[in-house]
């Protein structure tokens, strides 16, 4: 069963390199070829959620599945792994990601007859499977190389200047942030004589006991490294101007998914260093804290919709890194719940702006008109859920990070937060007012939006809606986590 792992790697590669050879030229109907295109997306990611289906069981018993290629031991061979902190961040991904190209399938039909949108969405698969999975800190900067150039690319399927411009920011800001792993790659390497997490999980303490210099110096590396790629302030600038240029579905996972699995390599990293390394860093906290408030005041004043999204989407994770920052059991567990509430919601809500924009044909919010009821409604329950109002999943999440700041006696910390939810009321109502104006609806909600548009939104809000009811789901995942996947 624990072969699976490399299925879940393997399964997004293989589709991408079918996918890139429908590219070529062929005598196949357009039709025809996008049908086939279609249904073998649809298998793929089938193939890629049963995967993860057969193995949850185990799971979320707390077992940890382990796979060692080519029956090598782990401190020589690739090990990959799947916890329950893998794991559920793997499961979100996989769902969003699944969605994603189903909404695809009508919005980006005139791109996808090029065939290459779909090869470099499932390269992206890939790569967050493959970040997801391993235990290598080389490998695991190879996949974020593969993602990350992946992503490069489908930034740029608008084929507008403005792609291009976002695209070449990502990919400048990218690669400061590639150098900056390696060099922790490099060093970690020099001072351990290994790849392998769980040996350099073992090592490194007696290496901070003798000299701690280099220590905080691969961490600083990495730190930097995943600020860049999750948009934490101040090397947030490239990330407004790629998650909105690019086209919904991969605004929506870029902002959705991309961002958390950054969130993710930066707190599997610091589970090598002890598992009290990041409780007892208050620099994480500080940057979470000022990029929660940077981020809510420049979505205060974005009159394009994607960008406000955008920038909601730095303040969010700002808050997520305030609660790995806190790092106590309870504020760290709704910061895990939080990725995937914030998954879920900003997802969708990416994937119905696209809608709304769609049927506006504008993406300035005070011209938003003619939305159907039915998107309308959707993205006041998700725009409610960001918020933080009950009973919607983000009001869970968002409480148990304010009870962990507060049994940590950081007030002010929780003070910031409070008020960052009161200003994200005042960019997202703004929103709402504008979908939900009487006036805007006399006219016939043209054009009219397809099932494979319209169903991703509402499965995602209809998520949304059942873990804010039921919270425990989550925040029982996300404590299992924490306790088998500090490693």
């Amino acid at each position: 069963m624990s072969e699976l792992l490399v299925g879940m790697v393997i399964t997004p590669l293989i589709s991408a390199f079918l996918l890139s050879l429908t590219a070529v030229s062929h005598r196949v109907p357009h039709t025809v070829m996008m049908r086939i295109r279609n249904t073998f997306s649809v298998l793929a990611l089938t193939a890629l959620v049963i995967q993860l289906l057969l193995l949850a069981p185990r799971v979320l018993s707390g077992e940890v599945v382990t796979y060692t290629l080519g029956g090598w031991t782990p401190f020589m061979g690739i090990a990959l792994r799947l916890d329950a902190l893998s794991f559920m961040v793997a499961a979100v991904s996989v769902v969003v990601s699944f969605l994603g190209m189903v909404y695809s399938f009508s919005y980006m039909e005139h791109i996808r007859g090029l065939g290459k949108y779909d090869a470099f969405y499932f390269l992206m698969v890939a790569g967050i499977m493959g970040v997801l999975l391993t235990r290598d800190i080389f490998n695991m900067y190879v996949f974020f190389e593969i993602l990350s150039i992946s992503v490069y690319i489908l930034i740029t399927t608008g084929e507008k200047k403005e792609n291009y411009r976002a695209s070449l920011k990502y990919l400048i800001l990218g690669s400061v942030s590639s150098a900056f792993f390696l060099f922790a790659v490099g060093i970690t390497y020099a001072i351990t004589g290994s790849l392998n997490m769980d040996h350099i999980a073992q090592v490194m303490p007696a290496i901070m006991e003798e000299d701690p210099f280099p220590v905080y110096i691969i961490f600083s590396l990495i730190l930097g490294s995943m600020g860049v790629k999750s948009g934490l302030v101040p090397l947030h600038f490239w990330l407004p101007d790629a998650h909105s240029m690019a086209p919904s579905p991969v605004s929506a996972l870029l902002s959705g998914i991309v961002l958390k699995i950054s969130i993710y390599g930066l707190l599997r990293l610091s589970f090598l260093f002890g598992d009290s390394f990041l409780a007892s860093d208050s620099v994480l906290m500080i940057v979470g804290v000022v990029t929660v408030v940077v981020g809510s005041v420049l979505a205060l004043v974005q009159k394009d919709l994607k960008r406000m999204l955008a920038y909601s989407s730095i303040s969010q994770v700002g808050l997520i890194m305030t609660g790995l920052g806190i790092g106590t059991d309870l504020a760290v567990q709704g910061a895990l719940f939080h990725v995937v509430n914030h998954a879920l919601m900003k997802s969708g809500l990416f994937l119905c702006a696209g809608v709304i924009i769609h049927q506006s044909r504008s993406r300035e919010i005070s011209r938003i008109s003619g939305v159907s009821p039915g998107m309308a409604l959707c993205f006041v329950i998700l725009s409610l859920g960001i918020v933080g109002v009950p009973p919607l999943n983000g009001f869970s999440s968002k409480l148990v990070i304010l009870y962990g700041a507060v049994e940590a006696h950081y007030t002010s910390v929780a003070g910031v937060i409070v008020l960052a939810s009161v200003l994200s009321c005042g960019y997202y109502f703004r929103v709402v007012q504008s979908v939900l104006t009487p006036r805007k609806w006399k006219r016939t909600y043209n054009p009219p939006v397809p099932w494979t548009m319209s169903f991703p939104v509402y499965f995602l809000t209809a998520v949304c809606v059942f873990l804010g009811v039921f919270p425990l789901l989550g925040l029982s995942v996300a404590e299992l986590a924490i306790l088998v996947g500090g490693g």
